[in-house]
């Protein structure tokens, strides 16, 4: 089986909706380096520490920007390792999204049991069709 691969960044995506949201983050972090000075350690650690705060980025993409700026933070002497905010990665389960899980769940039962009743349907029809063929051959 071929698997399709979405590469970006030396980063290859097998998942077209995370290669698409990862392409976003890339067109953020190139709008942020044209548009702020990351020379300034000041406007830098605003920065981290909005973007940390909004949970903006969610890729390794943006990881890798976030890691970036935090090592500029580090080697200005702005801040040591042990008070940094520290990047959050992976994804947190809240209410809201095991909410939607047993949605989805109970949605794709009744699509299974629409579909079962679906296939009865249409082999009673084919019998009956049939049975219609065999009588007036008959």
């Amino acid at each position: 089986m071929n698997v399709k691969e979405y590469r970006l960044k030396g980063y290859s995506f097998v998942n077209f909706a995370e290669y698409q949201k990862a392409k976003q983050e890339t067109d953020s972090i190139e709008y942020i380096r044209t548009h702020t000075d990351l020379t300034d350690t000041k406007k830098v650690a605003k920065l981290y520490n909005s973007l940390i705060e909004k949970e903006t980025f969610k890729t390794v993409i943006g990881f890798e920007f976030l890691k970036e700026l935090q090592n500029i933070l580090i080697d200005g002497g702005i801040i040591t390792l042990d008070t940094i905010p520290w990047i959050r990665v992976g994804r947190t389960n809240t209410g809201l999204s095991q909410a939607g899980d047993k949605r989805e769940e109970s949605m794709a039962r009744e699509y299974k049991i629409r579909h079962r009743n679906s296939r009865i349907i249409n082999i009673f029809l084919v019998l009956i069709i049939a049975a219609m063929i065999v009588i007036r051959l008959i």
